[in-house]
C-alpha cells in the first residue's frame, strides 16, 4: 500500500511538471525567438546576447562582441555558456564563474572545473526550459562555427 501511495505521488507530481511546462511553452519559446531573430547560427552573436536570455541568478556577465573576435576565445566563452546552461547541471549547487576579462593571449585554453560552473540551486521549469534550449542552439552554432574556422 505505501508502494502505490509512493506512485501515486510520484505520478501526480510528473503529471503537475508537464502541466507547467505545457502553459510555459509559448512564453519560453517566444523569449528564445527574440533572443535567437536571425542569428541562429552565429556563436558569437548569441554568446554576446547571452546575458538577455539567461536569468540574474545564473551569474552570467555579458561578453563584449571586442571579446569575440579571435576563435579561441570564442572557444573559452562557449565553453563556459556551455558549462552555464548543461541541462544535467541546472538545479545542482555550484560555485561561482564570471567571464574573465582577461587579455586573450593570457587565458588559456582548457576544460572547465566543477567550481567555475553555476546554475541556481533550485532552477524553476522555466530555467529549465530555457537552458535546454540555448544548450541545443550553442552546441548547432558551435558545429558551424568550428567548421567555418577550421576548429
Amino acid at each position: 500500500a505505501e508502494a502505490v501511495t509512493k506512485l501515486r505521488a510520484a505520478n501526480a507530481a510528473a503529471d503537475r511538471a508537464d502541466d507547467e511546462k505545457f502553459a510555459l511553452t509559448d512564453a519560453v519559446d517566444a523569449q528564445l525567438a527574440a533572443w535567437k531573430g536571425t542569428k541562429s547560427d552565429n556563436l558569437r552573436a548569441l554568446l554576446g546576447s547571452l546575458d538577455g536570455v539567461l536569468w540574474p541568478e545564473a551569474g552570467w556577465k555579458k561578453v563584449g562582441m571586442a571579446d569575440l573576435v579571435l576563435p579561441e576565445r570564442v572557444k573559452v566563452v562557449y565553453m563556459k555558456a556551455i558549462a552555464k546552461v548543461h541541462p544535467d547541471k541546472v538545479g545542482r549547487p555550484q560555485a561561482t564563474l564570471a567571464v574573465s576579462s582577461v587579455p586573450h593571449e593570457a587565458m588559456p585554453v582548457r576544460p572547465l572545473s566543477r567550481a567555475e560552473i553555476v546554475i541556481p540551486q533550485s532552477a524553476t521549469t522555466r530555467q529549465h526550459m530555457i537552458s535546454a534550449a540555448v544548450f541545443s542552439t550553442l552546441n548547432e552554432a558551435w558545429d558551424k562555427f568550428k567548421k567555418d574556422n577550421g576548429l
